[in-house]
C-alpha cells in the first residue's frame, strides 16, 4: 500500500480515486502482461517496515499497484496489524486482495469512520487515514491520503499504446452476510462501482474503452483492463 496520488469523480463527493492496490504473487508476475499490452511501468516502491513491495502502472489521474508480500514477520507486526495486510497479501488465506485509496483536493476529512495508520515508512509525525473496516480482511482495504501529500509529484510515464486517464473503476466481490459503513460509503459515492457478487474481480477502464482493447489478467484477484 503507497503512501500516495489521481481519478476525478463527476459525482458530488469532494473526494476521488487516487490508487487501487491488488496483491499478486512475489514480484508480480502480471506486470509481464500489462508490459506486453503496451502499458509503461513506473518506479517500483518497497515500504520498509510494513513488509511489502509493489510495482506501479500510472495514469494521468490514478495508479495501478501490483502488491505482494515480502515479509510476513512486518506485516503483522503491532504498527501495521490493524491493516490486514498480513492477510491480504498472504495468498494462500481467504481475504480480499484489494485495497482503495481516496484523496479530497479540497481537504475534506475523511467521510467515514478512521484511525490513524502509522505507516514505519512515513515520518513520525505522518499517519494515513485508515477505515476502522480494515479489520474486516473480508472486504477491500479503505484508505485516505493525508492532506500533507496532496500535490506531492509523481512519475509521468507515458504509455506506448495511447493510454492516458482511468475514468471507471468497477470492484466484484462475494456477497457478505453484513456490509461496513465504510464499503457501503464507497459503494454509493460514484467514486467507485461495488458489485456484491461472487469471486472478487477488479475492472479497470481507460478513456472510456475508447480504443476498444482489453486485457484479462488472471490470479487470486483477476484483473481486467479496457482501455
Amino acid at each position: 500500500m503507497d503512501a500516495p496520488h489521481g481519478q476525478e469523480s463527476g459525482g458530488a463527493t469532494p473526494f476521488e480515486l487516487d490508487h487501487v492496490f491488488v496483491c499478486v504473487p512475489l514480484e508480480a508476475p502480471q506486470a509481464s502482461g500489462l508490459l506486453e499490452a503496451g502499458f509503461a511501468e513506473g518506479p517500483a516502491n518497497t515500504h520498509r517496515g510494513q513488509g511489502t513491495a509493489c510495482r506501479r502502472f500510472f495514469f494521468d489521474n490514478a495508479y495501478l499497484e501490483l502488491l505482494w508480500l515480502l515479509d510476513q514477520e512486518e506485516a503483522r507486526s503491532p504498527a501495521v496489524r490493524r491493516t490486514g495486510l498480513s492477510a491480504r497479501a498472504d495468498l494462500e488465506r481467504p481475504a480480499s486482495r484489494i485495497g482503495v485509496c481516496l484523496r479530497s483536493p479540497s481537504g475534506h476529512p475523511p467521510p467515514v469512520e478512521t484511525w490513524p495508520y502509522r505507516a514505519p515508512y512515513l515520518p513520525p509525525d505522518a499517519f494515513i487515514p485508515t477505515a476502522t473496516s480494515s479489520t474486516r480482511s473480508h472486504e477491500p482495504l479503505i484508505f485516505f491520503l493525508p492532506p500533507a501529500f496532496l500535490g506531492t509529484p509523481r512519475p509521468s510515464v507515458p504509455h506506448p499504446n495511447g493510454a492516458q486517464a482511468v475514468t471507471d473503476v468497477a470492484i466484484n466481490l462475494p456477497r457478505p452476510t453484513e456490509v461496513s459503513p465504510a464499503l457501503e460509503w464507497l459503494a454509493q459515492s460514484g467514486i467507485v462501482e461495488v458489485t456484491l457478487e461472487s469471486p472478487e474481480a477488479l475492472t479497470w477502464t481507460l478513456d472510456g474503452g475508447s480504443q476498444g482493447n482489453s486485457l484479462s489478467i488472471p490470479g487470486s484477484t483477476p484483473i481486467r483492463i479496457r482501455w
